[in-house]
């Protein structure tokens, strides 16, 4: 996706190598995540800053039981 969703203003486009796009909309402090599912159809998820916040924690949790490690616990990766 090369631009962000109508109706965002100064939207900054986020796309990772997997099959997540986001969409930053700073003056609205809201995050537009998008992904498609196995059948095609796509999903849309809209956050505000404080939702994003309080999601975070969840995913952090979620990741570890997964085994997966954040940047920042890989060793050389620590926040500065």
């Amino acid at each position: 996706m090369q631009n962000g969703p109508p109706g965002l203003g100064s939207e900054h486009t986020y796309e990772a190598t997997c099959a997540f796009s986001a969409y930053v909309d700073p003056k609205a402090r809201r995050i537009r995540l998008e992904t498609k599912q196995a059948d095609g159809s796509e999903v849309h998820l809209w956050l505000t800053a404080s939702q994003f916040e309080q999601l975070l924690p969840i995913l952090r949790l979620s990741a570890r039981k997964l085994g997966i490690r954040w940047p920042e616990e890989l060793p050389g990766q620590g926040t500065s």
